[in-house]
């Protein structure tokens, strides 16, 4: 069938292909570039939000409830939390419904050095963020300062790519 057909038109037929094939390599690379430089400008964000609360944190007299009014922690897609060495919530916001979003061994990774973890879901938010965990001292203890946020805007962002 498609010997039967002039050469010009097989010629055309495939370059079309050929250019159809390149502009899907372009935009899924793209894409994929887009996804990773969010992420990347996400985790940015998450350690200026750590340098912010890590002054506040260390004060034992200050609530991270006081830091949510602010404009340090935006209600809804933001959220902190302070835990102790032995895993207990010492202070949190109030989106996070008092819960611990490290396990045992992230909170001892968290004691020694900066670790980064993605939920796919928060309690509170229901839907999937990046954070951030690092140790502080807090009043003389050593504690360990979550810092996190939704992955709706980097999820909004890849979608309106798409279309």
């Amino acid at each position: 069938m498609i010997r039967r057909l002039p050469i010009r038109i097989r010629i055309t037929l495939a370059f079309a292909a050929a250019m159809a094939a390149l502009l899907a390599a372009a935009a899924t690379f793209l894409y994929v570039r887009l996804g990773t430089d969010l992420s990347r400008n996400l985790d940015q964000e998450l350690r200026q939000r750590t340098q912010d609360l890590a002054g506040r944190a260390a004060d034992p007299t200050a609530t991270l409830a006081g830091v949510a009014e602010s404009t340090l922690v935006e209600r809804g897609e933001t959220f902190a939390e302070i835990i102790g060495r032995d895993g207990r919530l010492i202070d949190w916001t109030s989106t996070l419904n008092a819960t611990t979003l490290l396990d045992r061994v992230e909170l001892a990774s968290a004691q020694r050095g900066t670790i980064f973890r993605t939920l796919p879901e928060v309690p509170g938010l229901d839907e999937s963020a990046r954070l951030l965990a690092t140790p502080i001292t807090r009043g003389g203890r050593s504690v360990v300062l979550v810092v996190g946020a939704t992955r709706q805007n980097r999820a909004e962002a890849l979608a309106s790519f798409q279309s």
